[in-house]
């Protein structure tokens, strides 16, 4: 038997839930294991467990909420950005979407009947990330170029925010419990059970920055602090997203299907190098679903009073 499997297969699920943490007494079987494995399954406890909503605020700062979408994503869409209007404890005070040219006056059409009690704000992504970059990364890249291309984007559109905080949050992903993402000084970053370590070889080739935090944070959503952000790319690549492309052409292992994070991973392993005292960690709580369990009426869904979101995976 995998150790690790059977951590990421059943047992990790249910104690991500928000009811549940493990006890202190799993960690014992692990010290059995060899010191990879060991380090690996004791990485997913402590992870398990952190407090769920760790920050407090009388009076926490308004956020925007981005998403980067495509039409295929667009019945999930819809749960995910009402969701954010229900359960971020930071009020939101506007949506914005990403899409493709093509998809523009649908996705506007798709705000205004939904009609959320914020602005929304639906653009293209020719008008966010400049041509040439997207050439750069559209022609290495190839059949990858759409899931490259929504991390540089979610990039773009931070830096020129104006808001103290940005929630970004995957289209098919909703928030089903109740959590404040930034209190105007921490911010919380939620470890996950994914650690691919072709990411972490990336941003180490990138710059040594990143070469300390052993937590993986491909979350889903994450709040970013536009200024903190800056100040990363500013150390990475002079806080020009056309140096950071070359990079991803440079040091991209192109063997693997998923060669670099430069989204969550660089935002979340440059701020626990650079401020982790601006940082509180949260346990995740997500669950996976597949788009069959997608319905309207989604509180009514087994995972969604059970974590604090739930990912509707297309390819589940």
């Amino acid at each position: 038997m995998n150790p690790i499997r059977g951590f990421k297969d059943g047992w990790y699920l249910r104690y991500s839930r928000v009811d549940r943490r493990p006890s202190a007494l799993w960690s014992w079987p692990a010290r059995f294991l060899p010191a990879a494995q060991r380090a690996e399954i004791m990485r997913r406890v402590r992870s398990l467990q952190l407090p769920v909503d760790p920050l407090e605020s009388a009076d926490p700062p308004s956020i925007e909420v981005l998403l980067v979408t495509t039409r295929k994503d667009f019945p999930t869409l819809v749960h995910a950005a009402s969701s954010t209007i229900k359960h971020s404890r930071n009020p939101v005070s506007r949506i914005v979407l990403v899409t493709p040219e093509g998809d523009v006056e649908d996705a506007r059409a798709l705000m205004q009947e939904l009609a959320l009690p914020v602005e929304t704000l639906v653009l293209s992504e020719d008008a966010v990330l400049n041509e040439q970059a997207r050439t750069r990364l559209r022609e290495h890249f190839g059949w990858r170029y759409g899931w490259v291309l929504q991390q540089f984007l979610c990039l773009a559109y931070t830096i020129t925010s104006e808001a103290p905080g940005v929630l970004i949050l995957d289209s098919d992903t909703v928030l089903s419990r109740d959590r404040l993402f930034f209190d105007g000084r921490r911010q919380i970053l939620m470890p996950t059970l994914e650690h691919h370590a072709p990411y972490y070889v990336f941003l180490r080739n990138v710059n040594p920055l990143f070469g300390t935090e052993t937590n993986s944070y491909v979350s889903h959503h994450m709040l970013w602090q536009p200024s903190i952000l800056c100040e990363l790319l500013q150390i990475v690549c002079d806080g020009d997203l056309g140096i950071l492309a070359k990079y991803a052409t440079q040091y991209a292992d192109m063997e693997t299907a998923s060669p670099f994070c430069v989204d969550y991973e660089l935002y979340a392993q440059g701020i626990m190098a650079v401020h982790p005292e601006l940082v509180a960690l949260a346990k995740w709580a997500n669950s996976p679903a597949g788009r069959e369990d997608l319905s309207t009426d989604l509180e009514r869904h087994p995972g969604y009073s059970r974590f604090a979101s739930v990912s509707f995976h297309s390819f589940l």
